[in-house]
Formats: structure tokens, C-alpha cells, sequence
């Protein structure tokens, strides 16, 4: 019975390190895309996006969304403003 236990937490344990080097993969390729995307459209080079460069990053991601002048003001508002 003990072997059994032993078999079933070794399972348990097993299933994790594969779950968690699924999200670990999943997260670089999504940091990979990311990075991609910004160097795309960060054409000045300056590591900050302005409302031209903003507006290109959303068409890209979501080709039938037109972003208002409003709403990138208020996104690159709420981008300024969150903290490291």
C-alpha cells in the first residue's frame, strides 16, 4: 500500500513539473512575441510608444479595431502611470 502512495505522489509530482514547464514555455514565446511586436512598431527606437505607434501595435493585434485618438490618450495614460 505504502508503494502505491509513494507511486501516486511521485505522479502528482511529476504532473506539476510538466504543467509548470508548459507555462514557463508558454511565457517565453509570448515574451518572444511581445519583444517582436515592440521593436516592430517602436519605429523611433526610444523604448516608449506614442499614439502613432500605439494605434500600429493595436491594428496589428487586432486588425478590425480602430483605436480613437481618446482612446490612446487614455491607454498611454494608464500605461504611464503603472509602476515597476
Amino acid at each position: 500500500m505504502a508503494a502505491a502512495g509513494r507511486l501516486r505522489n511521485k505522479r502528482i509530482v511529476n504532473h506539476k513539473a510538466k504543467v509548470e514547464r508548459r507555462q514557463s514555455l508558454r511565457y517565453e514565446e509570448e515574451q518572444k512575441e511581445m519583444e517582436a511586436w515592440f521593436e516592430k512598431h517602436d519605429v523611433d527606437n526610444d523604448n516608449k510608444f506614442d499614439s502613432a505607434e500605439l494605434q500600429s501595435l493595436f491594428q496589428c493585434i487586432e486588425p478590425t479595431f480602430a483605436l480613437s485618438p481618446e482612446a490612446g490618450k487614455f491607454v498611454l495614460d494608464k500605461i504611464s502611470s503603472v509602476e515597476e
